[in-house]
This record gives structure tokens, sequence and C-alpha cells, in this order.
């Protein structure tokens, strides 16, 4: 596997700044992927945020891709203190 030279905070740095790039940056977007990455039904990522965004981390893991989790639900779910504490702790 192909040594990485930046980190992930880094690429997007530079892409933002219009810097050169050790690779094009790849953003994972397909939530479906996510939850059968982990186990879970895809219904799943769009009724619980928590679990959600641990399929996404844990995917983001697996693969190395650059994006970060996103929050996607129906307006009408909750979304506990406990998820936006682990996220505050996710970006540090």
């Amino acid at each position: 596997m192909k040594q990485e030279k930046m980190t992930h905070e880094e690429r997007l740095d530079a892409l933002l700044k219009g810097r050169p790039l050790d690779h094009v940056p790849f953003f994972c977007f397909s939530l479906g992927f996510c939850a059968k990455n982990v186990g879970y039904l895809v219904d799943t990522i769009y009724r619980d945020p928590e679990k959600s965004f641990q399929a996404q981390i844990w995917t983001k893991e697996q693969y190395g891709y650059d994006s970060d989790p996103f929050l996607f639900c129906h307006c009408e779910c909750s979304v506990s203190e406990n998820f936006f504490r682990s996220y505050r702790l996710y970006i540090k």
C-alpha cells in the first residue's frame, strides 16, 4: 500500500487553499455502505443518529477515507447530548 504523505486534515486544507495534494481526497457519502459494512440495516442509519455516527467512524477507520461523519436524520428524530459529546471528542 502506498504511504500517505499528508494527514486527512492537511489534505483537505491544501485542497481548499489550492495547494498541491499527495492524492485526490476521497469522500464517502454512501451511508448505506457504512451500515452494511458494520452489520446494521440501512434504515438504522436514517433512524438512529448515534449508530449512524458510529458506522461512519468505523468505516472511515477501516478504509481511511478523508471525509468526516455527517448527520443525516429525519427532522422528527431527537439527537442526544451523548452524540454531540462523542463527535466533539472525535474531531479534536
